[in-house]
């Protein structure tokens, strides 16, 4: 399982695209703040934190010192907030178009 790209939303949570077009909205703050690993924690604060790159598919962060498998990942094992198998362009035009149908339901009345 190949990460293609990932994008920094806010807190710890991580916006993860795979290369089959699998989205995944992750949560890592139990991951690094609650690690036996001095080496994990090292990067909890958020400024280091928000410093991940991916690496040969790979999500990780320094100069490797800390990666996270991306199968684990992609089978939800660090607190999936969301799941997506859509692009980001496409979930945000949707959420308008059912936000502006709840709108308009909200305010029809049956006769």
């Amino acid at each position: 399982m190949t990460i293609t790209n990932a994008t920094y939303l806010h807190d710890y949570l991580i916006e993860v695209v795979f290369k089959d077009g699998t989205v995944r909205v992750v949560d890592l703050e139990n991951f690094f703040k609650s690690s036996h690993l001095k080496l994990v924690r090292k990067f909890y604060p958020l400024e280091l934190f928000k410093q991940f790159r991916i690496e040969d598919g790979v999500l990780c962060w320094g100069d490797n010192e800390c990666d996270i498998n991306p199968w684990n990942i992609y089978e939800g094992k660090y607190d999936v907030k969301k799941e997506y198998n859509y692009p980001t362009e496409a979930r945000q035009s949707i959420a308008a178009e059912s936000e502006t149908y709840k709108y308009k339901n909200k305010n029809h009345t049956h006769n």
